[in-house]
């Protein structure tokens, strides 16, 4: 009796557990301990604290401007210095204002005698308009020349006004105090009221504005006021 071919024909049979067995994935690795540390919580004071961009600035700031125009004839006050409020600056040509103020003040008065002519023309006619002794229409002629002499007058007296006013701007003052910069203008310059340079910037620093970047309002810190220092001409 052959038995090769039945031998032959168990093999694959007794082969294939193994073969099974063998191609089965290896069970995966155990994963490392991680090492923890705890503490116990407790309760103490903390600071909040943030680092913000900020500046710091003057809590008023004044660009002097000429308001009269002519020749900057001196120069009233020392550059970096501190001034008080209403301190004289720069005196500008004063000539040519003060002769339009007499040349006005001269109007006023040939004004004023002619309302006084007009006047004492229309009280005499009054009297005699009503004794009928002239017409009405001389005496509303008188009338109106007297009301036209008042308002001669008056204008006269607002461009007096002004024309003083000009005698006044020609010396430019500060209208607050605190620190003065240096001058934009040198005397004997030319200035204009229309010129976009201020001549000097002034800024009160007694007081400054603090602000950041999460703030919508200025936070104000004041300090003592501030002494003008006697000033020299320079």
């Amino acid at each position: 009796m052959n038995v090769m071919p039945f031998r032959n024909a168990l093999m694959p049979l007794l082969l294939a557990p193994l073969l099974a067995a063998c191609v089965t994935e290896a069970p995966a690795a155990k994963p490392d301990e991680v090492e923890v540390l705890t503490a116990a919580a407790q309760p103490a004071p903390a600071s909040v604290a943030d680092e913000l961009p900020g500046r710091v600035v003057a809590w008023r700031t004044a660009e002097i401007r000429a308001q009269v125009g002519g020749i900057v004839q001196r120069q009233l006050f020392q550059q970096g210095a501190m001034i008080h409020a209403g301190q004289p600056l720069f005196q500008i040509s004063l000539a040519p204002y003060r002769a339009d103020k007499d040349t006005t003040r001269a109007t006023l008065q040939k004004a004023s005698a002619a309302l006084s002519r007009a006047r004492a023309q229309a009280g005499r006619l009054k009297a005699l308009v009503a004794a009928d002794a002239i017409s009405r229409q001389g005496y509303d002629d008188a009338v109106a020349a007297r009301d036209q002499a008042a308002a001669e007058v008056a204008e006269a007296r607002a461009t007096l006004r002004c024309r003083q006013f000009d005698v006044g701007f020609s010396r430019v003052t500060s209208p607050i105090a605190g620190r003065i910069g240096a001058a934009a203008v040198t005397e004997g310059a030319l200035v204009t009221v229309a010129d976009v340079n201020p001549l000097v910037v002034v800024q009160q620093i007694d007081c400054v504005m603090s602000t950041c970047a999460n703030q919508r309002i200025a936070s104000p810190t004041c300090a003592q006021p501030v002494r003008p220092m006697p000033l020299s001409r320079s």
